[in-house]
């Protein structure tokens, strides 16, 4: 199918009018024909964009005359047609990066083949591991990176190819050029009037939110605190510091490795200075010292980014890259294990029924009581790699069962008549606000946010909770309050310890039914719906490189609230949706990496 004229057309149009101020447009031209005549052929097709793209991106990211949208319109154009969107020269630096970040992470002792795979020997013992880091950073990079990294850090440009004359040539000049600016500053900024320092601080504000704008969000806390007024305060330097120190930790977040020292470093001096205690001047010299490095930084950080923006195109396109990466190096582990008839065998026993649907099945498995880490042959080999996303849902789900039981002891009560028990008694609405999540906490349901088992001590908390609560609805309860609160223990022990307690079970086949039911349709955008769904019934270690047409993944995109009678307080729904974007997760990760070999 030959290429759609109309985002080459506008490219064209806007590079005719350019043509007389770059030298190049006229290459661009002819290697844009190049493009339209090799649109039947993909290998021709995949060359001329390789020699165009470079070119094209240049012009969007460092000439800034090209419009960003008309140049995405033509990539998304190219991509449909299965061509790599990523020059080759590009890919082998991203196999290269991502390869030396595999060996970084499985060098921290993270062996998690003994756990998914204990079966594998030598090379498919290595392929395991490096297939679920793949899959880790592709779907949960905050928990497989260093702490405080992102993606775009990590393929950030590594070194400076400048000569040491070069580098000491610029900062002679740079230092000639701005001594006097920096000498006017530091004179402002440690001036006792606030007519003369607020107004040179606002400036430093928006010096570091222009700093931090090409890469982090607008709507991030400190970019907000840095773009509004000052807040009122007895010590504006201070403040300024502690904006300093925060922002210098966000480019920390998103800058090359080889910085993170030099900003350690500045990091270090400026939390060590007190600075209620010690003289403003000081205070100011520190301040400016700190604000030389971050501006500086901040420049540094922006001519890498610009460098990666030419590269790669945003980081999605990384993200991208790295589960076709993860896809290959699963399959290659999992068919090197048992290969693709076994496989096939195996997941239709699994699955039973041809013609079920196979999430009803995993569902079952997520919502049995047998623990999915403990129990390797639960799952079928597709489904090896998920095991661990698979038993956080399965944590969740149980969790969610076990306070939703609870819950049903004391149930949330109508705002209105939460306004009648408690008029303006605001101690007595937070803790009616708060129950829910304090019982969640206590209960230890999610793996990633507590560090220990839930004890003993635990579970007499729980109890403690749901007793203060009756009590504090029922200041004037008459007859045999200490029979009643007897009870309440008695029942919440009674749903904490007895596995098949009716409540429990009841609000297990409710939530389950209503996981199948959604989980069988599409997305249902959570901007897009008209309300929420409501469910009243009960081997080798080199990543292979492969940009897919959709850079997207199904889970990534926010979903409506589902809604389960018994289960609902609002507290609730948090959980549900995390549980919800787990299944999708691994839904569309099966369905995409093994689609061709399995019968879903």
């Amino acid at each position: 199918m030959p290429i759609s004229k109309d985002a080459v057309n506008a490219i064209r149009e806007r590079l005719s009018e350019l043509q007389t101020g770059h030298g190049n447009i006229t290459l661009i031209l002819e290697r844009l024909s190049s493009l339209e005549t090799a649109s039947d052929d993909q290998v021709a097709l995949q060359k001329a964009w390789d020699e165009v793209s470079p070119d094209l991106a240049k012009l969007v990211h460092d000439d800034k005359v090209l419009d960003g949208k008309i140049y995405d319109s033509l990539a998304q154009e190219i991509a449909s047609h299965g061509i790599t969107l990523i020059p080759q020269e590009n890919l082998e630096e991203f196999k290269r990066v991502a390869q030396q970040l595999l060996e970084q992470i499985n060098a921290m002792d993270n062996d998690i083949s003994d756990i998914l795979m204990p079966t594998a020997k030598g090379e498919l013992r290595q392929g395991v591991n490096a297939a679920f880091t793949l899959r880790a950073l592709s779907l949960h990079p905050r928990r497989a990176l260093p702490a405080g990294k992102t993606l775009l850090s990590l393929f950030m440009k590594e070194n400076d190819d400048r000569s040491e004359q070069e580098k000491q040539k610029e900062k002679q000049i740079n230092d000639i050029m701005k001594k006097a600016y920096w000498d006017a500053a530091l004179e402002q900024v440690s001036s006792p009037s606030p007519d003369i320092q607020i107004p040179r601080l606002k400036v430093f504000y928006h010096d570091l939110f222009s700093a931090l704008k090409p890469f982090i969000s607008r709507e991030h806390p400190v970019m907000v605190a840095l773009s509004s007024p000052l807040s009122p305060s007895s010590n504006h330097l201070a403040s300024a510091l502690n904006y300093l120190i925060l922002a210098l930790n966000l480019m920390k977040s998103v800058c090359a490795p080889i910085h993170d020292n030099d900003i350690d470093e500045t990091l270090a001096k400026l939390e060590n200075i007190h600075k209620l205690h010690v003289p403003r001047e000081t205070l100011a010299e520190e301040y400016i010292s700190g604000m030389k490095f971050a501006l500086h930084m901040g420049q540094t950080i922006a001519d890498d980014y610009q460098s990666f923006m030419l590269k790669y195109g945003d980081e999605s396109n990384i993200a991208a890259m790295l589960r076709g990466s993860a896809r290959e190096q699963e399959r290659e582990v999992i068919v090197g294990l048992f290969g693709q008839e076994k496989i096939s065998r195996l997941w239709k026993r699994w699955k039973g029924s041809d013609s079920g649907v196979w999430t009803d099945k995993l569902l079952d498995v997520v919502g049995s009581l047998e623990p999915l880490m403990a129990s390797p042959d639960l799952l079928p080999p597709p489904l090896i790699m998920s095991r661990v996303d698979l038993a956080e849902a399965q944590t969740l789900f149980l969790g969610l069962i076990i306070t939703a039981s609870i819950r049903s002891l004391v149930p949330q009560l109508s705002p209105g008549r939460l306004s009648v028990l408690y008029r303006d008694n605001q101690d007595a609405l937070q803790k009616e606000a708060t129950f829910t999540e304090r019982l969640w906490t206590l209960i230890g349901a999610d793996p990633f946010a507590n560090d220990h088992a839930t004890t003993e001590s635990d579970l007499d908390g729980i109890v403690e909770e749901v007793v203060s609560l009756w009590r504090m609805r029922n200041p004037d309860a008459s007859g045999d309050t200490l029979t009643k609160e007897t009870e309440l223990r008695d029942m919440t022990r009674q749903i904490i310890n007895q596995e098949a307690h009716p409540v429990r079970e009841l609000l297990k086949k409710r939530l389950l039914d209503g996981l199948k039911q959604r989980i069988a349709q599409p997305i249902i955008p959570r901007e897009k719906a008209s309300g929420p769904n409501h469910i009243s019934a009960g081997r080798a270690l080199k990543p292979v490189a492969r940009l897919k047409p959709s850079k997207g993944f199904p889970s990534d995109q926010p979903e409506a609230d589902l809604l389960v009678t018994g289960i609902g307080d609002p507290a609730f729904r948090v959980h549900m949706r995390h549980i919800l974007h787990i299944l999708r997760m691994v839904q569309s990760w099966v369905e995409s990496t093994w689609n061709d070999i399995l019968v879903l």
